[in-house]
């Protein structure tokens, strides 16, 4: 095994350790209840959302629950814009860790191979909307996008772009709770499969012309 992935295997195990540890200490429900006791205090639930919003990623809680309190406790007219720059901010930081500090050796440099690949045949918009869509876990789509050559603001717009169904649905669930419960919040499977749809027919263009290219060249 090449020493940098051995380094880098380890610097994972114990990320989520400190994911795990901070799970056990400090569930996100009850990190989402204490910004919920602050909401009277706006100026500081708005620090404190910022902060939750920058530190969320070392505990890899779901930005989803964040966007959920948010529709509990605002109109969704305000709820839905704070929401989707909630969700664009809490990606710059693993996106910025990856970019200046990962080193692009070992498993990590494999894994911005990859997605400069993506990147070189759908286009770094795109490919960075339609991972939000599916859903795949939204750390590791930013430590991709910070590997690859996706620049800074075009992957905070199309993080927008493609968080904007996922922030709806999670808006749409807080509004519509009487009562706030984090733990209750769940997507339909329908909803699901309508989303990978549409990611894969924003892929078909592009996979398309490609298969086109390759036919030319045979």
């Amino acid at each position: 095994m090449h020493p940098a992935t051995r380094r880098q295997l380890v610097g994972l195990g114990s990320l989520v350790l400190v994911a795990l540890a901070g799970t056990l200490l400090l569930s996100p429900a009850r990190v989402v209840a204490g910004l919920d006791g602050l909401a009277d205090r706006p100026l500081v639930f708005a620090a404190a959302l910022v902060g939750l919003y920058l530190a969320r990623s070392l505990f890899l809680w779901p930005v989803t629950f964040v966007s959920v309190l948010l529709g509990y406790l605002y109109d969704p007219w305000l709820a839905i814009p704070v929401a989707l720059v909630g969700a664009a901010l809490t990606g710059v930081v693993p996106f910025l860790v990856a970019r200046h500090v990962v080193p692009g050796e070992g498993l990590f440099a494999a894994v911005g191979d990859l997605g400069e690949r993506a990147v070189g045949s759908v286009g770094a918009f795109r490919s960075v909307v339609v991972a939000r869509l599916v859903p795949i876990p939204t750390d590791a789509v930013s430590y991709a996008a910070g590997l690859s050559e996706v620049s800074l603001p075009t992957f905070v717009v199309a993080t927008g772009v493609g968080e904007l169904p996922w922030t709806l649905l999670a808006v749409a669930a807080g509004d519509s709770m009487r009562t706030l419960s984090i733990e209750g919040f769940s997507v339909e499977p329908s909803v699901v499969l309508g989303l990978v749809a549409l990611a894969l027919l924003l892929l078909a263009g592009p996979v398309y012309r490609m298969g086109g290219v390759a036919g030319l060249r045979s």
